[in-house]
């Protein structure tokens, strides 16, 4: 993926994804999400944005790796564009679900600020973080559904998160959409053990057999 393949990706994203909030507030939006990941991808080697093709048109896209502030970084930096965007789709602020996702965002955007002030040491019976490579978004033209594309690039990112010596993969499913979830399991990934459980899924890697 580049930065000519944003315009593509936006659609396709809302095309997947119509009910986000992302999605609900615009393509230009969404097209910003993008390209504020590419920017940051460019400086980490262990990121990755892959299109699928087929006819030379581009059908599908990944986007994941390992790296923090996906989405608290993309608010502090367009906090005023999604500000505006807000303020032009007022109605959504009616919508339950659209205020717990804001109350979240607002959330982590306080705890990195405290982060910064309060530098506090983790406990000391604390166990280390796995090393986990992550999947920001997989979506494919509903017109190339069923055709393999989601499975072809799901290969080639598990593909690179093995050549990158990660022990496991993770990503957030919506909890209501049986159809991705199933997908996913086909796959190999399981159901994170949260109770009730929210959507988050992992795939435990294993080397490549010599």
């Amino acid at each position: 993926m580049d930065h000519g393949d944003l315009a593509v990706v936006a659609a396709l994203h809302r095309a997947a994804f119509p009910e986000s909030l992302l999605s609900r507030l615009g393509v230009s939006l969404v097209t910003s999400y993008y390209e504020w990941q590419l920017q940051r991808g460019a400086v980490s080697p262990a990121f990755r944005a892959l299109v699928a093709e087929r006819g030379g048109e581009v059908c599908g896209f990944v986007v994941g790796g390992r790296y923090q502030g996906a989405t608290s970084g993309f608010v502090r930096r367009y906090c005023r564009v999604l500000a505006l965007a807000l303020l032009r789709n007022a109605h959504l602020l009616v919508s339950r679900e659209v205020r717990q996702k804001l109350a979240a965002v607002a959330a982590s955007l306080v705890k990195v600020a405290a982060g910064r002030v309060h530098s506090a040491p983790p406990p000391v019976a604390a166990a280390p973080a796995v090393r986990s490579f992550g999947i920001l978004a997989l979506a494919v033209s509903p017109s190339r559904e069923s055709a393999g594309v989601g499975r072809a690039l799901m290969t080639e990112m598990t593909r690179a998160a093995r050549e990158l010596e990660f022990p496991r993969m993770n990503l957030t499913v919506n909890p209501g959409n049986a159809r991705a979830i199933a997908f996913y399991e086909r796959g190999g990934w399981q159901r994170h053990p949260d109770n009730p459980w929210r959507g988050g899924m992992i795939l435990p890697l294993e080397s490549p057999q010599s």
